[in-house]
């Protein structure tokens, strides 16, 4: 009896936090970016929204603005569709992001698309932060690819149907 006893209290102290992983979350987000590409630095401010299809994959949409600070007039703000997938049950969330739309830049529109790597940390289900890495590229003949660095500030709504684990 001990044995079973002192298994369960094992399990028990060993067993994550109760976590919630939740479908038909939404997801808006507000943050700051620098990046590098061959030409020089670019500096910027993004926005998005994401809504959590399942408790991994979720959609949405971004605007970004960026200025590059070797050509001060210079910049592009776009719109892009989102799609991310990330495991959300958890304090700190690993996600994986690509976006794909349109950069208004001073050459007139132009395709955009970003890939991106992030963690987040969840310490509410209010709110949370997160960091990302990501290279973006606007058109795809003669154009810099860019390494950018982004922190959010993000916020959470709605219950959907979740999972709890």
């Amino acid at each position: 009896m001990r044995r079973v006893l002192a298994a369960a209290v094992l399990a028990a102290c060993l067993w994550p936090a109760a976590a919630c992983a939740t479908a038909g979350e939404q997801e808006f987000s507000g943050g700051v970016a620098g990046g590098v590409a061959a030409p020089g630095a670019s500096a910027g401010v993004e926005g998005g929204w994401l809504y959590d299809l399942t408790d991994f994959w979720a959609i949405g949409a971004g605007l970004r603005d960026r200025r590059f600070f070797y050509d001060a007039p210079r910049g592009s703000t776009s719109l892009a569709a989102d799609v991310r997938f990330a495991v959300d049950a958890l304090t700190f969330i690993p996600a994986l992001g690509a976006s794909a739309g349109t950069a208004l830049t001073a050459d007139g529109f132009k395709p955009f698309v970003r890939g991106e790597a992030a963690l987040g940390y969840r310490p509410a289900r209010s709110w949370g932060v997160e960091a990302a890495v990501g290279a973006e590229q606007e058109s795809f003949t003669g154009a810099h690819l860019r390494w950018m660095f982004s922190l959010r500030l993000c916020w959470y709504r709605g219950a959907g149907i979740g999972l709890d684990l």
